[in-house]
């Protein structure tokens, strides 16, 4: 699984986030010829669609989620490992109807300061020359709590840092929405493909890899990327040089 290329840290929110985000240029894209590692933040989970998400049944559920990420990285080529942060639902900062919030400012609260502290450990750790990062599209709040993480200097001044379109998320926007939200890392940010047009059979499979997830919010973001033509991007911020070795248009 190892290659010779450029050494990407991608950081997952979520046990999923980065197949179906990158699966993509995984397979035949910019990150095809890379070494990337995803370090899944938000490794203590109670979320699959089987049961109801209590804080009681959050090992069972980990243990799922874990074992369809260990399928995945075999699948697109990749390595893992989770941090020991707790998803929103499980640590009870939400219930799973208030998840999303476009408008949440993460910045400068405890909990983004050990995530931003815990991606330092792992940049050193696995010697990472880039970091791509979810830019927070649809409003997660555990996405946007990593993505103002990835924004503090702390992690910026050591690599540069790139942020990719959250997916399903990003199927469910329209272009001008998406732009919005993507303003939270930078009015000046600029989009820059790391893949061709997003198939119907890649999606499905990434989703053969996650049947503890897949709902009809998924299907609809999928089938909104297939609509509209959508290729999978990565936005990079006013005076972030990204690494030559990670090819873009």
């Amino acid at each position: 699984m190892a290659k010779a290329g450029l050494k990407v840290l991608v950081l997952s929110p979520h046990y999923d986030d980065v197949p179906l985000s990158l699966a993509h240029s995984l397979t035949s894209g910019s990150l095809a010829n890379c070494e990337v590692r995803s370090l899944v933040i938000f490794g203590r989970s109670n979320w699959t669609r089987w049961f109801t998400p209590t804080a009681s049944r959050a090992r069972l559920a980990t243990g799922i989620r874990r074992t369809e990420e260990m399928v995945a990285s075999r699948r697109f080529g990749y390595r893992w490992r989770p941090a020991n942060f707790a998803e929103a639902i499980l640590r009870g900062d939400v219930d799973s109807n208030s998840l999303l919030d476009p408008s949440a400012d993460m910045a400068g609260l405890p909990l983004t300061s050990e995530v931003a502290a815990r991606i330092v450990e792992e940049i050193a750790a696995t010697g990472a020359q880039a970091v791509l990062c979810p830019v927070g599209l649809g409003g997660h709040v555990d996405h946007l709590t990593v993505t103002a993480a990835a924004c503090t200097s702390a992690v910026g001044e050591l690599v540069p840092v790139a942020f990719y379109e959250d997916r399903p998320y990003a199927g469910h926007l329209d272009s001008d929405e998406l732009i919005r939200q993507v303003s939270r890392i930078g009015a000046d940010a600029r989009p820059h493909s790391m893949s061709g047009p997003i198939t119907a059979e890649v999606q499905s499979r990434v989703m053969k890899c996650y049947p503890s997830q897949q709902d009809p919010y998924f299907d609809v973001g999928m089938a909104g990327d297939l609509r509209n033509g959508s290729c999978e991007r990565v936005w990079s911020r006013a005076g972030t040089t990204l690494p030559l070795g990670l090819t873009l248009d």
